[in-house]
């Protein structure tokens, strides 16, 4: 992983513990939001899985893939930054989320960022549009959220807005 590779982030922060939460709340969420809505997310399960992906990022030449797992995005970010031994700059407005996992985070105050996320992905690649432009043929959420970079300092960009990420 050097310096000015892509960071691509496949599917949506989040996912996983939305599920969870909707699992653990399903009645709760029946009686706030149209059954439509929870059926949508009960739909979401599918997407746990990544044959597909993975399959694409091998051929694509990826570098490193990293699952989104316990501590959400952020701590993932954190580990890649961490065992590279780079710097990151990130783009915090291209980090997909689902509109449902908004709702479901902010009816029981959760922070997505930190939601677990299995099924979703960090891929570090040199290409990231040919990565990218790979996984939407096929389907499937991708977007660059940022690059590698040289120093240490680990910067998110929020719309004007310039942050340092901190440890997990």
């Amino acid at each position: 992983m050097a310096a000015g590779h892509e960071i691509v982030l496949v599917k949506w922060i989040g996912m996983e513990g939305m599920l969870r939460i909707a699992g653990e709340k399903e009645e709760e969420l029946r009686r706030r939001f149209a059954p439509v809505f929870v059926r949508q997310i009960q739909s979401y399960r599918k997407d746990l899985f990544a044959g597909k992906e993975l399959e694409i990022a091998r051929n694509a030449g990826v570098s490193e893939v990293r699952q989104i797992t316990e501590g959400g995005i952020l701590a993932a970010l954190w580990e890649l930054a961490k065992e590279s031994g780079r710097g990151l700059d990130l783009d915090m407005k291209r980090m997909s989320i689902l509109q449902e996992t908004i709702e479901v985070c902010e009816q029981y105050r959760v922070n997505p960022y930190q939601l677990t996320s299995a099924g979703s992905f960090l891929m570090v690649t040199k290409e990231g549009k040919k990565l990218t432009d790979a996984l939407r043929r096929n389907h499937i959420q991708a977007s660059i959220i940022g690059r590698m970079t040289a120093g240490n300092d680990k910067i998110i960009h929020n719309g004007g807005d310039v942050r340092y990420l901190d440890r997990p």
